[in-house]
């Protein structure tokens, strides 16, 4: 009987041998490791111009969904559950993003992951489609601009700037809420400056490149000359007795005049190189404490005139 079963044992363990060495044990094999998914759209660095956009992606066989990751670890942060790629999400605010993409487990929990890549998105500041030129000031005295910019939400991809209506010589600076610009004249005109934008919209898969049917436009006057103060005279007068230290009073009178925007301020002083605040120009007469030796004028759209001593 002892030597039945050491015999069956040792039969055993030949076919289990020889199943190992053909390759037919174990018959069970374990289930393919899913590999992390990849992030296609939007790649790293890319700049998005729509809070709503699509994210692309590929992953495994037998992966069926997927976690995107928006801002992980800031107080702005989301995530999705999408089971195709190109599904698309929404995220507010301009600014650096990042976004990674884990696989779903089974049990609902995060899986592998792709890295964690950033992009940026920029959208139109709030308020009305148009342009504003340096913030809305009527006057400048240099050729040289800000644009406040905001677009219309359908043409986002670019914009086309010109001094001209006709847009013979536009440009195509890149699509931002501040726009730096340079306007074109001699500057001693009195009629304003108009700067034309279009917005563009390109889409390949439809019409390709096309433009706003509205050109947004804003005007500024250039004023590039300085005032000119004509003449300064000072008197003294003493004030009444009741005056504790019967302070010494003068009247100064300014005439002075610009081509362009106008004068708009006006300032004193002992000496030129620390001269009093400025104050609004008037043409009556200025009542000063202290005596003035030189004034100087400016006029609406920046510009000093030189200094002159007062008689």
């Amino acid at each position: 009987m002892k030597y039945a079963v050491r015999l069956r044992v040792s039969l055993a363990l030949v076919v289990l041998l020889l199943g190992f060495s053909a390759g037919v044990l174990p018959s069970a094999s374990a289930d393919p490791v899913a590999s992390a998914p990849t992030i296609i759209s939007p790649t790293p660095g890319q700049v998005i111009r729509d809070q709503s956009f699509n994210v692309q992606f590929t992953r495994a066989d037998g992966v069926s969904s997927v976690r995107i990751f928006i801002d992980e670890g800031t107080s702005a942060a989301r995530t999705f559950d999408v089971s195709v790629s190109g599904a698309p999400v929404n995220v507010p605010g301009s600014g650096p993003h990042t976004i990674r993409i884990a696989n779903i487990e089974s049990d609902g929990s995060a899986g592998m992951s792709s890295p964690t890549q950033s992009f940026t998105l920029v959208l139109p500041p709030p308020g009305p489609p148009g342009i504003s030129i340096n913030a809305g000031a009527q006057y400048t005295n240099s050729r040289h601009v800000t644009l406040k910019v905001v677009w219309p939400a359908y043409y986002r991809d670019g914009m086309i700037i010109d001094n001209d209506g006709g847009f013979a010589n536009f440009q195509s600076p890149e699509l931002a809420a501040t726009v730096p610009w340079t306007l074109v004249g001699s500057g001693d005109e009195k009629l304003p400056k108009t700067v034309y934008v279009r917005f563009v919209r390109v889409d390949p898969s439809f019409s390709g490149t096309t433009y706003s049917e509205q050109t947004f436009t804003d005007d500024i006057v250039l004023d590039l000359t300085s005032p000119v103060v004509k003449a300064a005279t000072s008197t003294s007068s003493r004030g009444p007795v009741a005056q504790r230290l019967a302070a010494r009073r003068y009247k100064v009178r300014v005439r002075a005049t610009d081509k362009v925007s106008g004068v708009a301020q006006v300032q004193f002083a002992t000496k030129k190189a620390h001269p009093r605040g400025l104050r609004k120009f008037d043409r009556k007469a200025f009542v000063l404490k202290k005596a003035p030796r030189f004034v100087r004028v400016v006029d609406l759209a920046g510009n000093y005139s030189a200094w002159k001593r007062i008689a």
